[in-house]
């Protein structure tokens, strides 16, 4: 099937010939040369798989005639969890992945083959990023301290733009400078 690139991996689908159903495999390209790996699919994948960033998105067939929408998170540890995103009895196709936003063609209010389908779109949550100062440090009184917040990352993959220190104890004042 076709691949989809996104930030440092690549996804596809691929159908072993002793599988009844295929499989979505990953390709990290920043670690060292190793195989691909398959991602736990379950159910089996009906279309290419997207991606954006660190998450990866497909069609699977759920029963026989229900195609639902799933996520896999890779921000999140290996081997990842696939997130149902709908559970319609109508076929969901064609799902693609912007950031923290997920649509895809929807079939629920088409009557046979007339109507129109429908585009939905998801967002998933936006949560806070997670603040890495280092490790702790105590000194002396008047003694210039570097904070340093270069650690921190935004667990829905989005730039950390500012960061905002603030005084939690000890003697006032104390000047913060919030460029790092």
């Amino acid at each position: 099937s076709a691949p989809g690139a996104g930030y440092y991996r690549v996804v596809w689908q691929r159908q072993a010939l002793s599988s009844p159903t295929p499989e979505i495999y990953l390709y990290n390209l920043t670690t060292p040369p190793a195989p691909p790996q398959a991602l736990p699919t379950a159910p089996g994948p009906k279309s290419n798989p997207a991606i954006s960033g660190k998450r990866i998105v497909w069609q699977a067939t759920t029963s026989a005639s229900d195609e639902n929408i799933f996520l896999c998170d890779l921000g999140l540890p290996l081997p990842c969890t696939p997130w149902q995103l709908t559970m319609d009895q109508r076929i969901q196709q064609t799902p693609v992945v912007s950031g923290s936003r997920v649509a895809w063609v929807d079939q629920r209010n088409r009557v046979g083959t007339d109507g129109n389908d429908d585009i939905y779109l998801y967002e998933l949550s936006n949560r806070p990023p997670v603040a890495n100062a280092g490790p702790d440090d105590t000194v002396s009184e008047n003694t210039p301290v570097m904070l340093n917040g270069l650690g921190s990352w935004d667990p829905d993959f989005q730039s950390i733009t500012a960061y905002r220190w603030t005084q939690t104890s000890g003697p006032v004042p104390v000047l913060l400078d919030d460029l790092t």
